[in-house]
């Protein structure tokens, strides 16, 4: 494991790395050796796997390092060891060690109480020059980590899902809004500004951000300061998870930075709100990727969906149930989908994927019945993808067409 190699830093001076001694009757060219550790998948035991092939000797130490280091797996065992490898010590001039550079991946979700805020941003310090998927720890991040933060230039994933302090999105926005190369976002405990603040802030969207992950209630606030953050020259936003959605939300999805969401992925929607929902792909003309609850669904979902022309361009319909929500009402019925793809409005969809308590409920009372609705729609989308292909020429590329279930 990591600590299999960082055991021996101790001993070593300023600028020196820890190697093995190298073994003469141990020889492979390294090509060989490349690809025996691009063949080291990133699963089980492979961090144990990888230390133990670089202590064969030096040309394997330089062949299965980088990919060592690339993704450390951190969790309280070996927390300690990992910070003294990477941070030997507080003073940047003093014993630097050249791990940090090698680290892409930098996932502190193990961790709840181990170390502390300073630790972290020193961590992130360390690891800036090439790091490009940061997840934070539950209870040792915080603003004092922002500057940190802001100078890891080639992030391209920052997930907050787990911090359990609130952040202030608008200190957040600070730090990241010039990062060249952030795409996505992930965030639980968020802090809105108020319109007086929001007015006043003039910080930049970040150039290539375009998914963001809510989880917990958004409010008009989240909206307001989404629409205030875009860039003028065209939204950037075009994937969006909310994880509970509250009554304000759709206030949230009619605002015209919304318009060009490519993704939405919805849950814990109130019973009440049927009604917004049903107008859900009239008002998101460029989606292609949907999920949904089932329970918050109607027939009238997929009437509205029939008369679409251009037909809308969803391609994926993802249907779930949430723990907490019963299925027992029949609130439309897979011949509704089937209607809405004969109709046109619907052609472009090409894959169904549902949950194993909505395929038991929806498409095992129709089976009974005699009717396949699993075959049906499989072949109603095939036939449109047929001719799409067709219509294309030689240069289509196919896209996979079914209905799937899946264990939440």
């Amino acid at each position: 494991m990591l600590q299999t190699i960082a055991a021996d830093a101790s001993g070593q001076s300023q600028q020196e790395q820890p190697t093995p001694t190298n073994n003469s009757s141990v020889t492979l060219p390294r090509e060989i050796l490349l690809q025996i550790v691009s063949d080291i998948p990133f699963l089980g035991s492979f961090q144990k796997d990888l230390a133990s092939f670089c202590l064969v000797s030096r040309d394997f130490y330089l062949a299965g390092i980088e990919k060592l280091y690339f993704t450390p797996r951190i969790s309280s065992k070996n927390f300690d060891t990992f910070v003294r490898t990477i941070c030997p010590s507080i003073n940047l001039r003093v014993r630097r060690s050249g791990f940090g550079s090698l680290i892409r991946v930098l996932d502190m979700s193990r961790l709840v109480h181990d170390g502390s805020k300073s630790l972290t941003a020193r961590l992130l310090g360390r690891v800036r020059e090439n790091v490009s998927s940061f997840v934070a720890p539950a209870a040792t991040f915080s603003i004092g980590c922002f500057a940190a933060l802001a100078k890891c230039q080639k992030l391209k994933v920052l997930d907050l899902s787990f911090v359990i302090e609130r952040i202030d999105i608008t200190q957040l926005f600070k730090s990241i809004g010039k990062l060249p190369e952030l795409a996505q976002l992930h965030i639980r405990a968020v802090e809105f500004p108020s319109k007086d603040v929001m007015e006043r802030d003039t910080h930049q969207w970040p150039p290539k951000l375009e998914w963001i992950e809510f989880e917990g209630h958004l409010c008009h606030d989240a909206g307001a300061f989404l629409a205030h953050k875009m860039p003028a020259q065209g939204c950037k936003l075009k994937y969006l998870v909310i994880s509970n959605f509250c009554d304000r939300c759709y206030s949230f999805l009619k605002m015209d930075f919304a318009k060009n969401l490519r993704f939405l992925s919805c849950s814990m929607i109130p019973d009440d709100r049927y009604e917004e929902i049903n107008s859900l792909l009239l008002d998101l003309p460029h989606l292609t990727e949907l999920a949904i609850n089932y329970p918050n669904l109607r027939s009238k979902f997929f009437t509205l969906a029939r008369p679409i022309s251009p037909p809308h361009p969803l391609e994926v319909l993802t249907l779930t149930a949430d723990g907490d929500q019963d299925v027992e009402e029949w609130l439309w019925s897979p011949r509704d989908i089937l209607l809405a793809i004969e109709a046109g409005g619907l052609s472009n969809l090409r894959q169904i994927h549902l949950n194993e308590e909505v395929a038991d409920f929806c498409f095992a009372m129709a089976e009974d019945r005699g009717e396949d609705y699993v075959k049906y729609l499989t072949e109603a989308m095939v036939k449109h993808e047929d001719q799409k292909a067709k219509s294309e020429g030689e240069g289509y590329q196919r896209k996979e067409v079914g209905v799937w279930n899946f264990e939440m």
